[in-house]
């Protein structure tokens, strides 16, 4: 009705005598309330109807943003070289309501390289791909395999690294560890990685044999070890 949605509640909190009565508006992308409190017995009164019904809004409505993903903004902050709306933006990252429908915006935002910065206790990156993980899609360990050996950035490469060692079957073990062979990473992996090959022992035995030559390797030789 005019670009308006209206939610109607009567409500008595605990241990009160008065009900309280509201009715609340989303109009455009503000939600205005109004409440009164008072008995039960006198909370429908055709005073207090009037007082909800008679209220009206002069102009027309815009167009609502409420229910719009905040995804791709809150991904274009981490891009910011404003320390102050990067770190806002990586902290709310591990608890941003993403969905299945945003699986290709966050692959895409894992490849970018964001702004260093040293205040950071947790990478962009990694963080982003944590949050893939959780959505549990088989097309992120194909993505993520399709662009390992082209990753220049660390910080990629231990995502999407990430990404792989999170899904701990037989197969996709055979290819990570013909990746890691293949594409070494340039530095020490960190433990938040190399503890995924942990949560299959089956599987982490599996993967054993195939990186056995990066014991030649100093950098990576101490996560063969640990396998």
């Amino acid at each position: 009705k005019d670009g308006l949605f209206q939610y109607d509640f009567l409500k008595r909190p605990r241990g009160a005598h008065n009900t309280v009565r509201g009715h609340m508006w989303l109009r455009g992308n503000l939600v205005y309330r109004m409440t009164t409190s008072q008995e039960p017995e006198t909370i429908s009164d055709p005073n207090v109807n009037r007082f909800f019904d008679q209220f009206h809004f002069n102009q027309a409505a815009e167009i609502t943003h409420v229910f719009e993903s905040r995804a791709p903004l809150l991904l274009k902050d981490l891009l910011s070289t404003d320390t102050l709306i990067s770190r806002k933006a990586n902290a709310v990252i591990p608890t941003a309501p993403f969905d299945a429908m945003e699986i290709p915006l966050l692959q895409e935002a894992v490849l970018l390289h964001y702004p260093e910065d040293n205040g950071m206790a947790n990478s962009p990156n990694g963080q982003i791909a944590e949050r893939i993980i959780e959505l549990n899609d088989s097309s992120s360990v194909v993505f993520a395999k399709r662009h390992f050996a082209a990753a220049c950035d660390d910080e990629v490469k231990s995502a999407l690294l990430a990404i792989l060692s999170a899904r701990p079957t037989d197969s996709n073990y055979d290819s990570l560890g013909r990746l890691l062979v293949a594409s070494p990473p340039r530095y020490t992996l960190p433990a938040w990685i190399t503890g995924k090959w942990q949560d299959s022992l089956r599987v982490a035995a599996h993967l054993f044999p195939t990186v056995l030559p990066l014991l030649k390797d100093s950098l990576l030789a101490p996560a063969v070890f640990d396998l």
